[in-house]
């Protein structure tokens, strides 16, 4: 316990903004999926039509671009030897197959928790890397998961143990149900809500909620496709426009071809 002179022993939590990179991923809701061994109802999402959670669809992604990558499990395990999972068995997490990283991850990881009370408590969700580069992906279920404390403390262990804050990344995550799918066609079009967006970013306190469309152009041009989506846990419908992945402004779209 830290000693604090009388006049400064803190009796309250000051509560600051910080920005964090964030990607937006929407997954379709695995209807009748069913896992005995689950975390407790862990929801299951549907990625290459497979039921999964969460965090190891986000690894099947980085791993489909050319990273590899290991849902680094923290929950239920030894605060000082994560489980590394490359998939999940419906069994319980002391059965779960337990894949080592690469040696110089191990010793990041070692690093990081040794400036982090010495536990690996907090790691986020999955640990990435790719030639040089090391990315730490927490996994958050929109309007249900937040950023805890002792993962904003893992963050700045990491830090301190030399990573920059462009190396981790919150995937905010919702189910959506596509009801029509129109397209591909390829396109050139302007990032949706591109002024609302600069203008959030200019704000001293900027609301966390918009992206930040950092490191993208204005414009994109590629595949252009359009989905009719159902979101029932925000009892949305709406028609997506997106060229290269990107939702876009269906007002600029112009088609190519």
């Amino acid at each position: 316990m830290t000693d604090y002179p009388a006049m400064f022993e803190p009796k309250e939590k000051l509560v600051v903004s910080l920005r964090l990179p964030m990607v937006r991923l929407t997954f379709q809701a695995c209807e009748g999926a069913f896992l005995q061994h689950s975390f407790g109802n862990k929801p299951l999402v549907k990625h290459d039509g497979e039921p999964m959670f969460a965090e190891l669809a986000i690894r099947s992604i980085m791993e489909q671009a050319g990273w590899e990558s290991r849902w680094v499990c923290t929950f239920g395990s030894d605060a000082k030897r994560p489980r590394c999972l490359e998939s999940w068995s419906d069994a319980p997490l002391r059965d779960q197959k337990h894949v080592p990283l690469d040696t110089e991850q191990e010793v990041l990881l070692a690093r990081i928790a040794e400036r982090n009370h010495n536990v690996y408590s907090g790691c986020w969700d999955v640990l990435a890397w790719k030639g040089d580069r090391t990315l730490f992906i927490e996994a958050k279920h929109a309007k249900k998961d937040h950023i805890r404390a002792t993962q904003l403390e893992w963050r700045w262990a990491a830090l301190r143990a030399g990573l920059k804050s462009d190396d981790f990344v919150v995937a905010q995550w919702e189910f959506v149900r596509e009801v029509a799918h129109g397209g591909p066609a390829r396109a050139r079009g302007r990032l949706f809500d591109w002024d609302a967006v600069q203008a959030n970013n200019a704000e001293e306190y900027p609301d966390p909620a918009l992206p930040t469309y950092e490191h993208c152009s204005e414009w994109v041009e590629g595949e252009y496709v359009t989905r009719h989506v159902l979101v029932p846990e925000a009892n949305i419908d709406y028609t997506q426009h997106t060229i290269a992945g990107f939702e876009i402004d269906p007002t600029t779209v112009v088609v190519l071809s």
